[in-house]
């Protein structure tokens, strides 16, 4: 396993649990595909940072982001971790704080992830890697 995922179902519970921790629904099964597609579910090397594949120059645009912090306190209340607190280095062995980032930053840029896989493809797609909807629905089948 690569990025400190201890194993694939291990992380898959973690994008569930941060998705829950954030309060929106299907935000875990969006995590889990992201992974799955950027680190094979934490099984590869991803090419930047962490299980979710984060650039250090896309983490500071994140950061930069006015509504980036916008769910700092339900994350400080829900799993005790300051939003704030994260740095670049943190995602390269924490899963977790990867899954908190990239949570945020959808969020920040959506109101609602979609219930329908082809639909969070088109999110995809628009904030995080541009990749046709066909692919992302082939390499996220097995998920379901």
């Amino acid at each position: 396993m690569e990025h400190g995922a201890l194993s694939s179902p291990h992380l898959k519970e973690a994008c569930y649990l941060v998705g829950k921790a954030f309060g929106v629904r299907n935000l875990g099964h969006f995590l889990h595909e992201i992974t799955h597609l950027e680190s094979k579910s934490g099984q590869r090397k991803s090419k930047f940072g962490g299980v979710c594949s984060i650039s250090h120059y896309q983490f500071g645009l994140m950061q930069q982001h006015h509504r980036f912090y916008h769910h700092r306190k339900v994350i400080l209340n829900s799993l005790g971790i300051d939003l704030k607190s994260i740095n670049f280095a943190h995602l390269s062995n924490n899963p977790t704080l990867s899954l908190i980032i990239v949570a945020a930053w959808l969020l920040a840029n959506i109101e609602r992830v979609p219930k329908r896989r082809l639909d969070r493809a088109k999110l995809f797609s628009k904030w995080w890697r541009a990749m046709p909807c066909s692919e992302y629905m082939e390499k996220t089948y097995d998920l379901q």
